[in-house]
């Protein structure tokens, strides 16, 4: 009865780490294709004026097209490597 008792046990914690697995990898899959476009906010947000495009007339449009872009390039190569797979 011990024995079946800590088997339950074992079950139940080896379930929660599965789940808790599963979580993580979702939480680093959309990390993943989030922190390449932080990087680029950080670098169009200075207050520079030789650094980010402030004179270019579609500045705001030719930012958020490479956002999509290197979104979508992440996008496919997480489901290259199998990432999406569950």
């Amino acid at each position: 009865m011990r024995a079946q008792a800590k088997e339950l046990i074992e079950l139940i914690f080896n379930s929660i780490s599965h789940q808790t697995n599963s979580s993580m990898a979702m939480l680093s899959i959309i990390n993943t294709v989030f922190l390449p476009l932080t990087f680029l906010a950080g670098v169009f947000g200075t207050n520079f004026e030789s650094v980010t495009a402030y004179k270019w007339p579609q500045g705001f449009w030719w930012f958020w097209g490479l956002c999509a872009i290197v979104t979508g390039a992440f996008m496919v190569l997480l489901r290259c490597w199998g990432m999406f797979r569950r």
